[in-house]
């Protein structure tokens, strides 16, 4: 039998603002890590899938432009028996071999420990199911930490909330709205936000089977844009 030809996303456009928080949400299936594994040149190559369209970053091509991009997965991938300072510490190594001293390099991942509200538990193991270290919430701006090493321009981040109590995901949407405001142009994927983490978002685009069915501010704007269909 042919392979039936079948649409992710159709027709999607928007624009992501620096100094401003964006979400990317709609229901399961609805296209969201989808697009934003696009937007950040995550999904595998494959024959049978096919990309057309352009991104720019500030007028110029992604693939052409230079510009940094940071990507944080749902899942927080560590060695558990590290602290979060020895795993910043060779991240900084591995990315950053400009610094020519050690001093300089513990020196900048100190500034980061401090940034990402990590300096309480800089020495503690990050653990894992069977040993306790850090929290998630922790551990989820351990990855945003990592990330930044390499000062990105762009921070995707797929669903950064998930599986985290109320008081973490509002502190991880604190630190991603920190990141917006301190220039970087930040975007999240995002399932059925709690009121609290939803209020942090400045824009939105709403997807419904790989399509926009909204893109503009959040807050209450959707409500208001939607009324007008009745």
């Amino acid at each position: 039998m042919p392979f039936q030809t079948r649409f992710l996303l159709t027709n999607v456009s928007g624009e992501a603002k620096p100094g401003r928080l964006l979400a990317i949400m709609g229901p399961s299936g609805s296209g969201k890590t989808t697009l934003l594994n696009v937007l950040a040149g995550q999904l595998a190559a494959s024959p049978r899938l096919h990309l057309s369209g352009h991104l720019d970053i500030n007028g110029k091509s992604r693939l052409t432009g230079g510009y940094k991009i940071a990507y944080v997965r749902q899942e927080d991938l560590f060695f558990s028996q590290l602290t979060p300072r020895e795993t910043l510490s060779i991240a900084a190594e591995l990315q950053l071999p400009e610094f020519a001293s050690v001093e300089k390099r513990d020196k900048y991942v100190n500034e980061l420990l401090f940034r990402l509200g990590l300096i309480n538990c800089a020495d503690s193991i990050v653990g894992d199911a069977k040993v306790r270290g850090i929290s998630g919430g922790e551990k989820k701006r351990l990855s945003l930490a990592c990330e930044l090493i390499a000062s990105p321009s762009v921070i995707f981040a797929d669903e950064p909330t998930t599986g985290l109590d109320a008081f973490q995901a509002e502190k991880v949407m604190e630190t991603l709205q920190q990141l917006a405001q301190e220039g970087h142009t930040v975007i999240c994927s995002i399932h059925q936000p709690r009121s609290s983490v939803y209020n942090n978002f400045d824009d939105i685009v709403l997807l419904s089977e790989g399509s926009v069915v909204y893109n503009g501010p959040a807050k209450d704007e959707p409500l208001k844009y939607f009324a007008k269909f009745g």
